[in-house]
């Protein structure tokens, strides 16, 4: 009664703030939903998943036991989901979309106000890298709501005993969702340990890794490497490392363009730290460097974006932090302005879901001169949620034409049916188990993923072809040696 009392004593101002933060997290989700979609990757999982929970194991093809997916967290939750709903289209999507909501819900609480969220709430509904990976099917919206609560216990949380647990948990199932983000959370971690210095805080920060630590050693007890196989393809290359460093210079430039939000935040953030020298703040940022280092390092992505939307969760929870709870009514709405202005001059801002190159072509793939592709607006026509809302069959691809061809010929097969194939998503989900699938990017075959890459000048980020050993095919067919 005392805190119902206390809200109708605040000033308007403080009423209006809370209804734009409000306004400004309906129309966050409302754009995640407009531009929803699934990506072709999503079904690698997808396949994992559906022979999980009919008995096949955590493999990609039954026979063989093969970490196929970068996100074993994520795996877990959609495994879950899906042991209920037995369904992989609406079920992904929904899950996506309220881990979304409860990102945008931590980052509010995480802010010094209303007044701070509701800018910072508009500046992801107008991030095309942070909408366009709220969906997708991938692991993007777990890495963002694991984020979120970290930041809110970390920047927020009341000073008790057990804080350095649940940080040291939250990191943990963070990098349990996707393993490379850790580097996000390793200085803060560290950060905590410098300021307390106490061997009880050491003791609950390991504790705290516990999660990581289960998976790592059931890793290497049912696949044998404590790496997803796409560790192995994707990094296992040959290529040399100058090259990849430039490529990777490609994929941030290419992020730069997609959304001006992105440089924009990066910078107000840097600002932001040299003028209020927190330590608990810098210690955030200098995970987002160390993390923006690696994903240069490696070469970036084909999917343009995917790897910086978790910059943007980062970079938004520092910025709740800036007190502008006394500016007046004027001043507080000129914040919207910068916001509102760089989101309309992505080359595709949210409020739209196609550009009209694709309208026109739907079949071509949006990619730059370096095969870097806005994955999102190359797979829509095929998975895109407001197509099902209209009422069409989705998801739609000649991929599952040629899976039910392919899972026709294995049911007809006296032996082991494999085929070879690329781009292993869609068709391998539909094909079923039955089909025996070698992936050609080896992104799921654990043997090419150990070989030389086919060495090429127009080689495309994550996708590096395997040659075939003589006799492979066979001998996965056959069952007896015939390397």
């Amino acid at each position: 009664m005392d805190g119902y009392r206390k809200s109708l004593t605040q000033p308007p101002s403080a009423w209006l703030a809370r209804v734009a933060s409000l306004l400004a997290l309906l129309l966050m989700m409302a754009l995640a939903t407009r531009r929803a979609w699934l990506s072709d990757d999503a079904y690698i999982t997808f396949r994992t998943v559906d022979n999980f929970i009919n008995g096949y194991g955590l493999n990609w093809n039954p026979a063989e036991r093969v970490q196929s997916y970068t996100h074993p967290l994520w795996m877990f939750l959609l495994s879950a989901a899906t042991l209920f709903t037995h369904e992989f289209y609406v079920t992904p999507i929904l899950l996506s979309l309220a881990l979304t909501a409860i990102c945008g819900i931590l980052l509010w609480r995480t802010s010094d106000s209303s007044k701070t969220a509701a800018p910072l709430l508009l500046l992801l509904s107008f991030s095309p890298i942070f909408i366009d990976f709220s969906t997708g099917g991938l692991e993007n919206p777990l890495s963002h709501a694991l984020m979120a609560a970290f930041l809110l216990v970390y920047l927020r949380g009341k000073p008790t005993r057990l804080r350095p647990l649940w940080l040291s948990l939250l990191a943990s199932l963070a990098a349990f969702n996707r393993l490379d983000t850790m580097l996000l959370y390793l200085p803060a971690l560290l950060a905590v340990w410098l300021k307390e210095r106490k061997w009880s805080t050491l003791g609950w920060l390991t504790l705290g890794q516990t999660p990581l630590v289960l998976w790592e050693a059931f890793s290497l007890l049912y696949y044998g490497f404590p790496f997803p196989n796409t560790f192995y393809a994707k990094l296992n290359t040959g290529i040399p490392q100058a090259e990849l460093w430039q490529h990777g210079w490609y994929y941030l430039q290419h992020a730069l363009r997609f959304d001006p939000l992105l440089p924009a935040m990066l910078l107000a953030v840097i600002v932001f730290v040299l003028w209020r020298r927190r330590l608990d703040v810098a210690a955030i940022v200098v995970g987002m460097l160390l993390y923006l280092v690696y994903i240069l390092s490696i070469g970036g992505d084909f999917m343009g974006g995917r790897f910086f939307s978790v910059l943007m969760v980062a970079g938004a929870g520092i910025l709740a932090q800036i007190q502008v709870s006394r500016l007046r009514l004027p001043q507080w709405a000129a914040l919207f302005v910068p916001v509102i202005i760089l989101g309309l001059l992505a080359p595709l801002p949210t409020y739209k879901v196609l550009s009209a190159e694709i309208q026109q072509h739907p079949d071509r793939g949006i990619f730059d001169q370096h095969a870097i592709a806005d994955e999102r607006q190359t797979y829509f026509f095929h998975t895109g949620f407001l197509l099902a809302l209209q009422g069409e069959q989705m998801p739609q691809h000649w991929y599952i034409d040629k899976a039910r061809e392919a899972a026709s010929q294995a049911a007809a097969s006296h032996q082991t049916y494999v085929t070879p194939q690329i781009n292993i998503g869609i068709f391998g989900f539909y094909a079923g188990p039955q089909v025996h699938i070698v992936d050609r990017y080896a992104l799921s075959d654990p043997l090419l993923s150990r070989l030389p890459t086919f060495r090429t000048y127009n080689w495309r980020i994550g996708h590096f072809t395997r040659p075939i050993p003589e006799g492979y095919l066979e001998t996965l067919a056959s069952g007896r040696n015939q390397l």
